[in-house]
């Protein structure tokens, strides 16, 4: 059995990695995803424990096509049969990239009809459309000449863990996050600081995966739970042995933050995930903290000067950081920035840098060696 999980651009090996870890198979690496394969087992363990993917899908269908009438023909070939029953609905949400003489809505239109057809041929019976509430979900990604079709075994996108009660102006998403603390190469053992945590995402995943507490933990619902070919008992199984590996040990991960209203909407999340007493959240300015004791990693998501504060706010915040961590020999900082400024002001070279998707929003991850 074959699937695929979904990536921020950028950060595809990060996630093969994980899923490495998770799985102990090998995994393709392709743009914005992640190939694999395995058993049914993978559809509940993956969704609850994956920290980085933003969704894990059944891979149904990765042909090449040259006009749309490919599409409606490589996607009446799948069968549906073994996944959706008669009386389930269905939807397909459809994304392109390339230059077509199509849209994403005619994609799946497409797709969809030859899926009714498909079903029609095989049971008799017509499958009914639901764009709203579907019981399930195909994905049709055509990405130039390649169409992949997929089935949504997350439901909505797995960075929304659930915990978070305040939102920061310009939060992080939690996979991205978790992307960017497995890059800095952290383990709980270390010190970790986040001196500019915002609603305090950075600290409390560090917290969750310090203390193996499952992200999906938060989560009300994912969509295989409405899967009546999966038994719910793997589920189940997954849930039972994740919990015997948490732990209530206490680490060194802080959070700081200079203003009062995000100081305390991170208290309010970290209370919600049940970190509070796992995380340090401090309110105070990263251009005048003392940075002592030396954290051993820093990883922040520092305003771009794009949303929330001007060019000449982030300008100074950035020269007022950089002169405060420069010193710190021997400590390893990671973080996202949503151009060049950081780069020009600090006087180290990046020992790696990337460009990653963040939306529609062109950022760089910068990972330094103090």
């Amino acid at each position: 059995m074959y699937f695929y999980a979904t990536a921020t651009l950028g950060l595809e090996d990060i996630v093969a990695r994980e899923i490495e870890g998770l799985t102990g198979t090998r995994c393709e690496v392709d743009i914005n995803k992640v190939f694999f394969s395995g058993d049914l087992e993978l559809i509940p363990k993956l969704n609850y424990l994956s920290r980085c993917a933003n969704r894990i899908f059944i891979l149904l269908l990765r042909e090449r096509f040259e006009d749309i009438n490919d599409i409606y023909s490589h996607s009446r070939s799948i069968s549906l049969s073994d996944y959706v029953e008669p009386d389930q609905t269905f939807a397909v949400r459809a994304t392109r990239h390339g230059f077509h003489d199509f849209t994403s809505l005619d994609v799946a239109r497409v797709v969809g009809q030859a899926i009714i057809d498909s079903y029609l041929d095989e049971r008799g019976s017509r499958l009914k459309v639901n764009l709203e509430n579907p019981d399930v979900e195909v994905q049709a990604l055509v990405r130039d000449d390649e169409l992949i079709l997929g089935f949504n075994t997350s439901g909505e996108a797995l960075a929304k863990r659930g915990y978070r009660v305040y939102q920061h102006p310009a939060p992080i998403k939690p996979t991205i996050a978790c992307c960017l603390l497995m890059l800095s190469g952290w383990r709980p053992s270390s010190s970790l600081l986040d001196p500019m945590c915002g609603g305090g995402t950075i600290p409390i995943e560090a917290a969750l995966m310090a203390r193996n507490i499952p992200p999906g933990s938060f989560r009300r619902n994912f969509a295989f739970e409405k899967f009546r070919f999966l038994d719910p008992s793997l589920f189940l199984e997954v849930k039972e042995e994740a919990s015997v590996h948490v732990n209530t040990e206490k680490y060194e991960i802080t959070g700081i933050e200079k203003y009062k209203n995000h100081v305390n909407g991170a208290i309010m999340n970290a209370k919600s995930a049940g970190v509070i007493d796992t995380v340090k959240i401090i309110q105070a300015d990263a251009t005048k903290w003392d940075y002592k004791p030396k954290p051993e990693f820093i990883v922040t998501n520092p305003p771009y000067g794009l949303r929330i504060a001007s060019k000449r706010a982030t300008l100074r915040l950035y020269r007022g950081f950089s002169e405060r961590v420069k010193e710190l020999e021997g400590t390893k900082m990671v973080l996202i920035v949503g151009n060049n400024w950081f780069e020009e002001i600090f006087p180290l070279e990046p020992t790696e840098k990337r460009e990653i998707l963040y939306g529609n929003l062109r950022c760089f991850v910068l990972k330094y060696v103090i």
